[in-house]
């Protein structure tokens, strides 16, 4: 989530991240968050970060802009 926010500028506020990471054991949300920075540099790196947001929406992780 911070490697999209940071690649596209956009604002992900801490507090809701963190509401989020409360609703999973620490080993699942540390894989998730491991899987979502790479996939941001994935999609960072081949320009598909409209795939990426796709995702996010799916996972309900609101991004602010």
């Amino acid at each position: 989530a911070a490697a999209v926010a940071l690649s596209r500028t956009d604002y992900i506020d801490p507090l809701v991240l963190r509401r989020h990471a409360e609703q999973f054991s620490r080993p699942r949300f540390l894989t998730a968050i491991r899987n979502l920075i790479d996939e941001a540099l994935t999609a960072q790196h081949t320009g598909r970060l409209t795939e990426l947001e796709q995702s996010f929406a799916q996972l309900s992780l609101p991004v602010s802009r």
